[in-house]
Parts: C-alpha cells; structure tokens; sequence
C-alpha cells in the first residue's frame, strides 16, 4: 500500500480541511466591535438612558460625571477589544498569535473593567440612597449586600466574560495546534 502523506492532493486537502474546521466566522469579532462601540457610546455619551424608575421618576443609575471622568479607561476598554477582535478578524483563525493578543487584551480589559467599576462613585448616589432605604435590603445577608452594591455585580459579571473569553481561545488554539487529520 503506498504512503499518500506525500501526494501533494492529500496535503493540500489535509490543509484544506484545518483550515475549514478551525476558521473564526467573520461576523463574531464585527459583532463584538460593534458591541464594544456601542458601549462606549453608551457609556461616554448617553449614561443617563441606564436606569429605572423608582417612585413614578426615573433615576440614573450611574453617576454621569464619574462615568465621564473615566473616558480613558472607558475608551481603553473599547480599543482593546476592538483589537483583540480585528486580530481575529485578519487570521480568521485560531493562531498563536490571536492567543497572545486575546490573553494580554482581556488582562488589560481587566484592569480597565476594575478602574471603571472597582469604584462606588460610579453608581448615581440617588440611586444607592434609595436602595439603602429599602428595608428589606438591610438585614445583613450576603445577597442582599450584593444588591446594595450592583457595581460589584456589574465588575464580576464583565470579569466573568473576560475569562471565559481567554478560556475559549485558548482551548481552540490548543485544540486547533494538537489536531490530527
């Protein structure tokens, strides 16, 4: 029986089937740009429309100028993403170095998420007044001081998405390097 691993036709469909089983959808990475945009936008332009209305009024739950204070790391944030996603975009796979660039990305991300919401200024004080005042919320159980802190759930939760992220592009570059065709 002869060896095929030497047919030029059997390498380059070898190569072939990587390349379309470890492809990244283009739409992925332009769906989180675009969601990282919005974001900023969001947050630097409009941070009022965050909020609910308690009592028949509506009540920001961010601080408007403490949120506009952090600009820099709100924009920081934005441009990490956006090139930890166009890196992806360009490589339309899972290569070392869309590793590489993700896992320094979310790291920074990281720090940025925790400069932003790290900080108990960020949320309106209206708002944390009003959910002090809520006597149910002050009986001292863990859950209910996770509700008078919604900044820390807010970092947690952004946190949490940034490691899951680093996770999965580690797992598909892992997973992309050691498969066998």
């Amino acid at each position: 029986m002869e060896n095929n691993s030497n047919n030029p036709n059997t390498s380059e469909r070898m190569d072939r089937n990587r390349r379309n089983n470890a492809t990244i959808s283009p739409l992925e990475p332009i769906s989180w740009i675009i969601t990282s945009i919005v974001t900023s936008i969001v947050l630097l332009g409009f941070p009022r429309i965050i909020g609910m209305r308690i009592d028949g009024t509506w009540t920001n739950f961010l601080n408007v100028e403490v949120v506009r204070g952090m600009w820099l790391f709100i924009l920081g944030w934005t441009l990490l993403e956006i090139v930890s996603e166009a890196i992806k975009l360009v490589d339309l796979r899972h290569s070392n170095r869309v590793a590489i660039v993700n896992v320094v990305s979310c790291l920074l991300q990281m720090l940025c998420v925790i400069a932003i919401f790290g900080n108990r200024d960020i949320v309106n004080p209206e708002m944390m007044n009003r959910l002090e005042s809520v006597e149910a919320l002050n009986n001292g159980t863990w859950y209910n001081n996770l509700a008078l802190h919604p900044y820390r759930i807010a970092m947690a939760v952004m946190i949490i998405i940034l490691v899951i992220e680093m996770i999965e592009v580690l797992a598909k570059t892992y997973k992309e390097r050691h498969s066998v065709i």
